[in-house]
């Protein structure tokens, strides 16, 4: 069963502010003296020689996992073929079943080192929208504040104009009479005072103008290493098939007749449970003779992706199974 590698991160844009068997020592139950055997990948050669039993031989270290945790999922992936097909398929027997291994190297080493990257692309990501969010707030604060400002500034400038030109046709016509000197007086000084208050506030907002400036622009670069960070995750894991799983059979012929099978499942790459239930689904299903289907919802189907666990058989997984082992 392949996998495909695939970068699943959203970048913000600027333009928005942002030896199969040779490796293990095999019990003597399967140790084949034959005059004739055969490696086999893909489905058994020996179709539906169910019950088929099977035991955990092999958890390796760096999966995180323990053989209890890795029995009970591959278990589950078991028990979606019997729960499917309806009837026993599969039996766990820890002394005589056929092996299931867990076999960590550079394919779950690739997969852990993606997604410890694209962790971090995220919460960058995430990180970034909510500094976008906070200066989008800022800006229409800003933007609110600098309106009422220039508002109030002509506001201002509309009642000096008003007071200016009182004055200057009351001096037009004489003088300025005594009864409203005072009062034309006191209303200069308050629109000088208004004035003074007015031009304090202006510092401020040019200050907090830089401000946002200056932080847009850092955003932007942050953006920019973002982007670079996506680009560069997805040219170190190109999409590509990669082998997450594999059954394996030796069979025995005496005059051209099969006397026995040794079988193994090997079990590489997986990002989670379901993942990992899923795989052991697929090559299950390869061990009672199946192949592979088209239909991208199934367990089946040679590339499955990590991002979408399968909970159940595909109607088509349980046609590919009534085919090759039917009920009667």
């Amino acid at each position: 069963m392949t996998t495909r590698f695939s970068t699943v991160v959203a970048a913000l844009s600027i333009a928005g502010l942002l030896g199969w068997m040779a490796s293990h020592s095999p019990n003597p139950a399967e140790v084949l003296a034959a005059d004739e055997t055969q490696e086999r990948s893909g489905g058994s050669e020996v179709p539906c020689a169910v019950p088929l039993s099977w035991h955990i031989a092999r958890v390796d270290p760096e999966f995180d996992i323990t053989l209890a945790e890795a029995t009970h999922i591959v278990t589950e992936g078991a028990n979606l073929w019997e729960s499917g097909a309806d009837r026993p398929l599969f039996t766990l027997d820890p002394d005589a079943g056929f092996p299931v291994r867990l076999v960590y190297d550079e394919r779950q080493a690739l997969l852990v080192d993606r997604e410890r990257r694209e962790n971090t692309i995220a919460d960058l990501g995430s990180q970034l929208t909510t500094e976008q969010e906070a200066l989008r707030a800022r800006s229409a604060r800003y933007n609110a504040a600098s309106a009422d400002y220039m508002e109030r500034a002509a506001e201002l400038d509309r009642r000096v104009g008003e007071h200016n030109a009182t004055v200057r046709r009351l001096n037009d016509q004489g003088g300025v009479p005594a009864t409203r000197g005072a009062d034309l007086a006191a209303i200069g000084e308050a629109l000088a005072e208004e004035r003074e208050e007015l031009t304090a506030e202006r510092p401020a907002l040019d200050a907090e103008r830089a401000s946002l400036l200056a932080a847009e622009e850092i955003l932007n670069d942050r953006i920019v290493e973002h982007q670079r960070m996506v680009e560069e995750i997805a040219e170190a894991f190109p999409l590509a098939a990669v082998e997450a799983g594999e059954y394996r059979e030796v069979v025995e012929r005496v005059n051209g007749r099969v006397t026995s099978v040794g079988r193994e499942i090997r079990l590489y790459r997986f990002s989670s449970d379901a993942d990992l239930r899923t795989l052991a689904a697929h090559e299950f299903g390869h061990a009672l003779g199946l192949g592979h289907t088209d239909d991208s919802t199934g367990v089946m189907n040679a590339r499955a992706r990590a991002d979408e666990p399968i909970e159940r058989l595909a109607d088509s997984d349980l046609a590919l199974f009534l085919d090759v082992c039917p009920t009667d």
